[in-house]
């Protein structure tokens, strides 16, 4: 294709109405965020105090800080698109009301498999942390459709770094699976 063949970019002007009610919807979105981020935190802080290794307590520990440190952050989103954040007693409990579920999930998932504990709750880590991934990275797109730098340059940096801790729980996930299925041993 030549140059002048490629589409060209449209500006499409919104209706204050429509603006505010785009800006309404994502602000319901960012709801998702605080409840995956705060449900990641506590399963992490949960699998962190099961581990008894030094190795793999200082790798855990560090996605716990930096889960703490991502779940501080999500107020900004709010406050890119002139909202107010919920109140952290709510995202509180309804963080650990999911990560609950989580659990029960993986205690059931454990009883189906034969796997260890703490084996399970380390694979129920390894899903929070793709919804925690998943949450951040689809109010990145927001950013993106909405012409908001601040959100996108708020969400992008967060979603690599929990997409290099999720692969490093990937790894840790699947180097345990003999010592909990075959040994029925902790960490």
């Amino acid at each position: 294709m030549t140059a002048p063949n490629l589409p060209q970019p449209l500006a499409t002007e919104l209706d204050p109405a429509t603006w505010d009610e785009f800006l309404n919807r994502s602000e319901r979105w960012f709801g998702q965020v605080p409840a995956a981020q705060a449900s990641f935190r506590k399963l992490a802080e949960d699998v962190l105090d099961q581990l008894h290794g030094p190795h793999l307590r200082q790798l855990i520990g560090e996605v716990v800080d930096t889960a703490r440190r991502h779940e501080a952050q999500v107020d900004e989103l709010y406050r890119a698109i002139g909202g107010k954040p919920p109140s952290p007693g709510l995202l509180s409990v309804g963080g650990q009301l999911l990560s609950k579920g989580q659990e029960a999930l993986g205690a059931l998932q454990g009883l189906a498999t034969g796997a260890q504990g703490w084996w399970d709750d380390l694979h129920q880590l390894f899903l929070a942390s793709l919804n925690a991934i998943r949450a951040f990275s689809a109010a990145e797109q927001l950013g993106y459709a909405l012409g908001i730098r601040e959100i996108v340059d708020l969400t992008f940096p967060i979603s690599l770094e929990k997409f290099k801790h999720h692969r490093m729980l990937q790894e840790i996930t699947n180097e345990l699976v003999p010592l909990a299925i075959l040994y029925r041993m902790g960490v």
